[in-house]
């Protein structure tokens, strides 16, 4: 547990954490701003659970989401917001992809994982 209580405070005392922490509380002091920030999260939800589905979606309805995704993008502080969310995003990917190659040693999940020699 030591061990995961130091990578949670080398999380937070982050780059990427600080800035995505500092860039959400500039956004949420413009609750219009948040909100449609939410709506077109919202949208790419319902959209992606669609293709997931297996279901058709609509050229016009990923058209209309790219044209929502570009109007946000223009306002600097959601641009900042989402940038920084990236980037800790990718910090957090980095780190589950080091822990799963150290599990992926212990051959937990193959079939070989029971026998000797394996």
């Amino acid at each position: 547990y030591d061990n995961a209580h130091a990578l949670a405070r080398s999380l937070r005392n982050s780059e990427s954490f600080r800035h995505l922490l500092k860039a959400q509380k500039a956004l949420s002091q413009d609750p219009t701003k948040w909100k449609r920030l939410q709506e077109v999260r919202q949208k790419q939800l319902q959209l992606t659970a669609q293709q997931l589905a297996g279901e058709q979606v609509e050229k016009e309805k990923i058209d209309a989401l790219g044209k929502m995704v570009e109007a946000l993008l223009i306002d600097e502080g959601i641009r900042d917001y989402l940038m920084a969310e990236e980037r800790f995003a990718q910090l957090l990917a980095d780190i589950q992809k080091i822990i799963g190659e150290v599990v992926k040693e212990l051959k937990l999940l193959t079939e070989d994982s029971g026998k000797e020699g394996a």
